[in-house]
C-alpha cells in the first residue's frame, strides 16, 4: 500500500512538474514572461555602455 502511494505520487509529481514547465514556455512564448521590458532595458543599457566604450577607447590620445 505505501509503495503504491509513492509510485503514484510521484508520478503525479512529474506529471504537475512537466505541466508547469509547458505552462511557463507557452506563458514566456507569448511575451508575457518575467523581464520582457526589463530584458530590453538592459540590453540597452548594455550597449550604451559598449558604445561608450568604444568611443572613449578611439578618443584617446596615442
Amino acid at each position: 500500500m505505501r509503495r503504491k502511494f509513492l509510485i503514484g505520487a510521484l508520478a503525479l509529481g512529474t506529471l504537475l512538474g512537466y505541466g508547469g514547465c509547458a505552462a511557463r514556455a507557452v506563458h514566456h512564448r507569448a511575451g508575457h514572461g518575467a523581464g520582457g521590458g526589463r530584458r530590453a532595458s538592459f540590453e540597452r543599457h548594455v550597449a550604451q555602455i559598449c558604445a561608450d566604450a568604444a568611443l572613449r577607447a578611439n578618443a584617446a590620445p596615442r
